[in-house]
């Protein structure tokens, strides 16, 4: 069987998918010995273990070893990866809607006022706000405005 690559599946789509798409496919690679019954029944013994921190005894030799269920926390975003991910945010068709704007700009809400402004500086230019929540709305404004920049003049071509 060929490998899985995602270059075939549209011409017009974007390279987050295809990254996606083949980081997915490399991932998978370790499996390829594997029935999809098997892989189906890895995948539910690993939800499990997610889940409840216990391993099902088929996988642990008939004893279920239970392990503290700790909240995992996301790494800490760099203030270069916030620029980036705003970039993207700010770049993408006007399918972005106002609720994934809110999503991204309070997933930068972990970062120190200092941190936010570096970010400011490299995705606005400028520095602007003296708190966090101030930082935080000039990032979010910005994206918003360009959001509807992009639908008015998607309006105004389409008219």
């Amino acid at each position: 069987m060929p490998p899985l690559t995602a270059s075939g599946i549209n011409a017009s789509a974007g390279k987050n998918v295809t990254s996606s798409l083949e980081a997915l496919a490399a991932a998978l690679e370790p499996f390829a010995g594997m029935s999809t019954d098997e892989l189906t029944e890895l995948l539910r013994a690993a939800e499990e273990y997610r889940r409840t921190g216990v391993l099902p005894a088929w996988v642990s030799n008939g004893k279920a070893t239970p392990k503290a269920v700790k909240a995992t926390k996301a790494p800490k975003l760099s203030p270069a990866d916030a620029v980036a991910k705003l970039r993207d945010l700010q770049e993408r068709p006007q399918s972005v809607d106002s609720a994934e704007i809110e999503r991204a700009v309070e997933g930068l809400s972990g970062l120190t006022l200092k941190e936010l402004q570096d970010v400011q500086r490299g995705f606005l230019g400028v520095t602007i706000g003296k708190t966090k929540n101030d930082a935080l709305a000039a990032l979010r404004k910005k994206i918003d405005d360009a959001r509807a920049s992009r639908e008015r003049v998607q309006g105004i071509l389409a008219y």
